[in-house]
């Protein structure tokens, strides 16, 4: 008879940890999917951000960013807040890249 009690005690409480378990691991399971997609969503974010950099993109096409006008510009050797555009010296011509895509 106490053999009977105890083994439907160890049931009862037995299914009861499997409830639980299957909460907690539900929970975990959540959990680690709004982990994933907010990871997504910064990295996402930072791979935009440095794609379409428009300062970015000038210096991979030969171009130097004005920071003043907020353009590319394919005249210029260097801009630098003090002096701003040091125009190229004489027979060096722009790249043909900047050129295409700025048209100056």
């Amino acid at each position: 008879m106490m053999a009977k009690n105890i083994g439907r005690i160890f049931r009862i409480s037995g299914r009861f940890l499997c409830g639980a378990g299957k909460a907690a691991a539900g929970l975990l399971k959540t959990a680690a999917r709004v982990l994933f997609w907010l990871l997504f969503v910064v990295f996402a974010a930072v791979f935009l951000f440095l794609w379409f950099d428009e300062a970015g993109t000038c210096f991979d096409l030969g171009g130097v960013w004005d920071g003043n006008e907020k353009r590319c510009r394919c005249d210029c050797l260097k801009w630098t807040a003090e002096s701003g555009c040091i125009p190229l010296p004489e027979g060096q011509h722009p790249g043909e890249k900047c050129m295409r895509v700025y048209g100056q």
